[in-house]
């Protein structure tokens, strides 16, 4: 990828991230925050992939993705997303990001949550994507992976057990405390036919705009939950200059009537800033 992040509390800011045939973003640990990058054509000539990916590791939380800018991502033959939460991943907050033009073959989405639980969706714009917005798998619980992936990932000694239980301890502080909700991942659901961490509940998807795109959730599992709420789609949002890739919204966007409490984007604070490292070009 163009950044790897790991360990705890990075924050990766004001970068512009193309013309890369893998990823842009890779990343585990916890509290990390990304903000105002401008990130395109990524994820050029590779499959189950995505411009900002996050996977297989529970444990890994608290991230939050605010105030980027992800445009023109892979290509329509792949399978792919700008935001990819894959294999569990959980609690992160996407707020206030721009989308547009992200195009990847059928059952991927712009975000994807493949079997995480309470992650928050939240004040984005979503512009000529015709990806479903939100794709999510309840792909831990869907009978005919049941074989393929239980003793994979929960089995005695499999990877999430050792990641939760030996890597980190889910029931012993810190994670115990900062993150309460992992502590039930491995106690069995109500019925009693699965674990509560194999299930994705919680998430949440809120207050988004959408222009000219195609498809809003497409979920696959039973269980496969999403929460929505004031979520609309506008044939004028009132961009102050869309034919010229200017997304922020004129104060008299209706958009600001129509989602109750929905925030500016900063759109023209995105991307690489001039200061005295850097030279103008001549």
């Amino acid at each position: 990828a163009g950044i790897n992040v790991d360990g705890v509390g990075n924050r990766v800011a004001h970068n512009e991230i193309f013309d890369a045939d893998f990823q842009a973003i890779y990343v585990h640990g916890n509290e990390h925050v990304f903000e105002y990058n401008d990130i395109h054509h990524v994820a050029l000539n590779a499959d189950d992939v995505s411009a900002w990916y996050m996977g297989r590791d529970p444990s890994d939380r608290g991230n939050v993705i605010r105030y980027n800018y992800f445009h023109d991502i892979g290509r329509p033959d792949r399978g792919l997303a700008a935001i990819y939460l894959d294999d569990g991943t959980s609690e992160t907050t996407i707020f206030g990001n721009v989308f547009q033009k992200i195009e990847p073959a059928a059952t991927f989405g712009v975000v994807v949550i493949n079997s995480g639980r309470d992650n928050i969706i939240d004040n984005n714009m979503f512009i000529e994507c015709d990806a479903p917005s939100v794709y999510i798998n309840s792909m831990f619980d869907r009978a005919k992976n049941i074989v393929r992936f239980w003793d994979r990932y929960f089995g005695e000694g499999n990877i999430l057990r050792k990641r939760l239980t030996e890597m980190v301890d889910i029931y012993q502080p810190p994670y115990s405390v900062r993150y309460p909700k992992l502590r039930s991942w491995f106690d069995p659901t109500k019925d009693g036919k699965s674990l509560v961490g194999a299930r994705p509940y919680g998430n949440k998807f809120r207050k988004n705009l959408f222009f000219d795109c195609s498809q809003q959730i497409l979920s696959q599992g039973f269980h496969a939950k999403l929460v929505t709420e004031d979520n609309i789609e506008l044939i004028d949002p009132g961009f102050v200059d869309a034919d010229n890739g200017d997304f922020r919204l004129r104060e008299d966007s209706p958009v600001f009537e129509e989602i109750p409490g929905f925030e500016p984007i900063p759109f023209g604070k995105i991307g690489l800033y001039q200061d005295e490292f850097r030279e103008t070009e001549k």
